[in-house]
């Protein structure tokens, strides 16, 4: 399936779910905000109370410190990573569990409540589950 690409395909991929989470808290591994770029949830993100049931345009919502829209609600973000339980040890950089059956998926989408909107909330499902609240970022490395 398509989210079975190569690692390096054009210079493009998923972000790892630690890069993902990175960006997500705006660069800063202390930031104390509950979503991305706040803790109200309705000034950064779409989601099952204001999204009216659908996908909004990218942008309608406050950015995050690094200037990344929605990576809270609006739409699940794919990640490079299969489904795994985390190290209990200190990690840089980690890129997750072995082969599974699972990638994970992060953010929330325009139908789920906010605490799976949340920046630590993680989930999981078969790369070939498509729907309208699915969808992907993707890192260029130079």
């Amino acid at each position: 399936d398509n989210i079975r690409m190569n690692i390096n395909a054009n210079g493009y991929r998923l972000p790892t779910e630690a890069e993902w989470e990175y960006a997500a808290m705006g660069g800063a591994s202390t930031s104390s905000a509950t979503y991305t770029g706040s803790n109200t949830i309705g000034s950064v993100a779409w989601y099952t109370v204001n999204s009216g049931s659908k996908t909004h345009p990218v942008g309608g919502k406050q950015a995050n410190e690094l200037g990344l829209y929605d990576m809270s609600g609006n739409v699940w973000e794919w990640c490079w990573d299969w489904e795994g339980n985390y190290s209990s040890g200190s990690q840089t950089d980690p890129t997750g569990g072995s082969p599974s059956s699972f990638r994970v998926y992060r953010g929330g989408g325009w139908y789920s409540y906010f605490w799976f909107c949340r920046s630590a909330d993680r989930d999981f499902n078969y790369p070939s589950n498509r729907g309208d609240d699915m969808g992907f970022r993707l890192v260029r490395r130079p």
